[in-house]
């Protein structure tokens, strides 16, 4: 049992169950949940501390959901049949109680945003002017759960990465209070057409503040059921090199190798990239997520 999963266990014993649009959440009495209706075709869940210290700056994760997945299973649970595979495979909520206990100096809130369908993708083919409405849809969240003194982290996993380049494609520049953009598995979208190496140097460039990690391992010759599960340059592993490649034309990037993983940073540790060799030649698309707490 990995560390966030105990913790989750544990905490789990103190907890009073919650009914949001239907369905039942079990969320430690520290905690506090509210249900957010600014798009009838997206969920919103925002979790928070029950005591909010007004005298720390708040830090708003916002979550966006892999394909496939609803709110209830990324937050995460032991799964009580095996059907339920899927609320084992995130553990977000456990990772994130891990996060408030060694970030003492901010009140961590955290955002789960759940498309339509359960894909960001479909979503964006579905809706005109997707990018314009994704880029309303942050700054409604930014304005109902910040506050003066937030500043906010986009993360993603998966298909949710479409929403972070639905926004970058929005504008030319992306709202000041995001300070840290994750992509967990999810820069599937990334395009040198479409600008986006430059515009998240951009980003980067304007606030020595601002983070940019990405996360991906090398699926090319992964298959399941006897078929690759991505085209020869379809996956993260392509992604994310040809986003390395452009940002080696910016920035100075020392590569270093830890255990399983080849890792780039600038020289002003802005922008990390870690890609696992996956030796094994698993499908670790969530396992990098979960068990090996990607999120955390």
């Amino acid at each position: 049992m990995n560390q966030a999963f105990h913790i989750a266990a544990v905490i789990g014993r103190l907890s009073v169950a919650w009914l949001l649009g239907g369905a039942a959440f079990e969320t430690p009495t520290t905690e506090q949940l509210q249900e957010l209706k600014l798009r009838t075709e997206v969920r919103i869940l925002v979790n928070r501390p029950k005591d909010i210290d007004a005298a720390k700056p708040t830090l708003l994760v916002i979550y966006v959901l892999p394909n496939g997945n609803t709110i209830e299973e990324t937050v995460g649970r032991r799964p009580r049949t095996s059907v339920e595979w899927r609320f084992d495979i995130q553990h977000i909520a456990a990772q994130t109680r891990l996060l408030r206990e060694t970030r003492t100096g901010e009140n961590l809130v955290i955002a789960y945003l759940e498309a339509q369908g359960l894909s960001w993708p479909k979503w964006r083919w579905q809706h005109a002017n997707a990018s314009l409405q994704i880029r309303d849809l942050i700054a409604d969240i930014l304005r109902r759960v910040g506050g003066r003194r937030v500043r906010a982290a986009l993360v993603a996993h998966s298909g949710g990465g479409s929403l972070i380049f639905g926004l970058l494609d929005s504008a030319e520049a992306l709202p000041g209070a995001i300070d840290r953009i994750v992509l967990l598995d999810a820069d599937y979208d990334y395009s040198d057409e479409a600008h986006h190496g430059e515009k998240l140097l951009a980003w980067l460039h304007g606030n020595p503040a601002r983070k940019l990690v990405v996360l991906a391992y090398d699926d090319r010759t992964v298959t399941l059921d006897g078929k690759p599960i991505v085209s020869p340059t379809g996956g993260t592993y392509s992604a994310t090199y040809r986003m390395l490649a452009r940002f080696q034309k910016s920035l100075e990037m020392t590569r270093y190798l830890v255990h399983e993983f080849d890792g780039y940073v600038d020289r002003d540790r802005q922008a990390a990239v870690c890609v696992n060799r996956n030796y094994a030649n698993r499908i670790l698309h969530s396992a990098m997520v979960g068990e090996m707490n990607g999120f955390l």
